[in-house]
């Protein structure tokens, strides 16, 4: 087996970026520790302007097809889940060998060839868990996809949101909620729509500009119960940096925050949750073993991304399984370039 940095590492033909970021920066750093040239960058148009990344001029697409030919082998090196974007990223697959190198959001190891066979027993424990067809199909998907960077992997086997709440979850049953990575209010305020006996759902965000408008935007709801902090295992304040997306993060070089982290299950108070929601970017192991006695005791059901560290993908279904062995597994994954809104979904009743 190979992967699809080693063939770029063999490659004459020039490597040209699509887009620039932070997902650029990480895709760079990996090309340069392996000694693999970056020819160009161009950009979509109207975000070309007059600018350089990584001393390189970003031009158009035009003009990087006028410099390196239609021979050009074209890495995205930026993500997206709008509809007439990803059409784009497609249609630039049939016409020109086109990648999108996996590279893990959250930081951390690649998902290589080498990182495959050092993880290998742990992939296999962790899809021998999930329950359905489909949920395998998925999990099969995505490891190709990582290994190769190859969009037609992510064509396959994709949900809707309400799919998956109308068909794997039970959210009429739900009464109290976690909400770990509330952002502005989106998922709280979605989750009102699926689950008409919610009580409370306890939303927990550590971006204090995030926060503002979580408070701002479920203030009206009536339901939801905005706390400032994060999501981990234990009392402790933790460092961020500030970046772009979503809010902060704990890896990077930009200006730092201190910020409370706080296991999940203090803000219950003697509440018993019927689901819980995680998306920490990246802080996953942290945030669900600051749930363990929720989910020993409770077994509320549970959304957990799988996406932001590379052995993710097999660490948590594992370390919950652990927890809580009579879970049933599902896996599935909203559109989206690279194959980000992946999620696990835990419950003790089958479909």
């Amino acid at each position: 087996m190979s992967d699809l940095w080693q063939y770029l590492g063999k490659t004459d033909r020039p490597i040209v970026f699509y887009g620039t970021g932070d997902g650029g920066d990480k895709i760079k750093a990996e090309l340069d520790r392996l000694g693999i040239p970056v020819a160009g960058v161009f950009a979509s148009d109207g975000f070309v302007r007059n600018r350089t990344y990584h001393g390189m001029p970003v031009t158009s697409y035009a003009e990087a097809v006028k410099t390196f030919g239609e021979e050009m082998i074209i890495l995205l090196v930026f993500g997206s889940s709008i509809p007439s974007v990803m059409e784009r990223f497609f249609a630039l697959s049939v016409s020109h060998e086109l990648y999108a190198p996996d590279v893990p959001v959250a930081g951390g190891e690649i998902f290589n060839e080498s990182f495959y066979e050092e993880h290998r027993e742990e992939i296999a424990a962790a899809r021998a868990l999930l329950c359905d067809e489909e949920s395998r199909g998925v999990f099969d998907a995505v490891i190709d996809y990582r290994l190769t960077g190859k969009l037609t992997h992510l064509a396959k086997h994709l949900s809707d949101e309400e799919t998956v709440m109308r068909t794997v979850l039970h959210p009429h049953r739900y009464r109290v909620t976690l909400d770990l990575g509330a952002y502005n209010g989106d998922t709280a305020l979605a989750l009102l729509d699926y689950a008409p006996n919610l009580e409370t759902v306890i939303a927990l965000e550590p971006d204090e500009k995030n926060f503002t408008k979580l408070c701002l935007n479920t203030a009206k709801a009536g339901k939801v119960e905005p706390h400032y902090g994060a999501a981990w295992s234990h009392p402790e304040v933790l460092t961020f940096r500030r970046g772009g997306g979503r809010g902060i993060r704990r890896e990077g070089k930009d200006k730092t925050v201190e910020v409370m982290g706080l296991p999940p299950g203090s803000l219950l108070e003697g509440r018993t949750p019927d689901f819980i929601k995680f998306d920490v970017e990246g802080a996953e192991k942290q945030a669900i073993a600051g749930c363990e006695d929720s989910i020993r005791r409770y077994a509320p059901e549970l959304q957990v991304a799988l996406y932001h560290r590379s052995e993710d993908l097999f660490t948590l279904p594992l370390m919950i399984h652990k927890m809580n062995p009579k879970y049933r597994f599902y896996m599935r994954r909203y559109p989206y370039v690279p194959a980000w809104d992946l999620n696990l979904f835990c419950t003790e009743e089958s479909q």
